[in-house]
């Protein structure tokens, strides 16, 4: 049997692991609310690579890449450093429009999860300037809304 279908398979086993245990034992699991997100949602877990040194084996499988996710963490702090706003549309626009909107949404959603780019304002802003989508960024996690 090929190697990456066995590795896609344990994968799917360790989200699917991971989600029901958050779901059942909530904060107990040792989980934060975030990798719980990025887990359930395949994106490349890059806040806590430190804390999951497995989470690299799994890059193939992640609908969101460390680089695209590094790339994108580094654009956003330039302005949230700075103290300058930027809107959901104008992220949308930079990283190729419409068809990348929920891509977007959930990389956004785990930056908010994680406490990244504090400050009501900077999301305020982001979600006034975007689609009524992207005004779930600074919900209250649920783990069955944002799965």
């Amino acid at each position: 049997m090929d190697n990456t279908i066995i590795l896609k398979a344990l994968y799917e086993q360790r989200k699917l692991i991971i989600c029901q245990n958050y779901r059942l034992l909530k904060s107990e699991t040792g989980f934060s609310q975030s990798y719980v997100y990025s887990v359930a949602n395949d994106l490349f877990p890059i806040f806590h690579i430190e804390y999951f040194p497995d989470i690299e084996i799994y890059n193939e499988f992640y609908k969101i890449s460390e680089s695209v996710f590094q790339e994108f963490i580094e654009y956003i702090d330039q302005f949230w450093l700075k103290n300058e706003k930027i809107g959901f549309y104008e992220l949308e626009n930079k990283y190729g429009g419409r068809q990348k909107r929920s891509e977007l949404i959930d990389m956004l959603r785990y930056c908010y999860l994680d406490n990244r780019f504090s400050g009501h304002e900077f999301w305020d802003y982001i979600m006034e300037n975007g689609p009524i989508e992207c005004h779930s960024l600074t919900k209250e996690f649920d783990i069955t809304f944002d799965l």
